[in-house]
């Protein structure tokens, strides 16, 4: 989890909350979230915490 992508970029702010993908389609889902939900819907513009199959691997 250590070396998750985009782990690095979240707030350190304990009350914020973070998006995180996980499973087969976490990649996909996650360049959506970036492009579009992400930035129209919720107004984010931290970039989702990504958990596919490789990095569940190493989990």
């Amino acid at each position: 989890m250590k070396s998750a992508p985009n782990l690095k970029k979240q707030p350190y702010d304990k009350m914020t909350e973070v998006i995180i993908f996980a499973g087969s389609d976490a990649w996909a889902h996650a360049k959506e979230w970036s492009e579009w939900a992400g930035k129209h819907i919720a107004a984010d513009d931290t970039p989702p915490v990504i958990l596919g199959p490789k990095q569940l691997a190493s989990l």
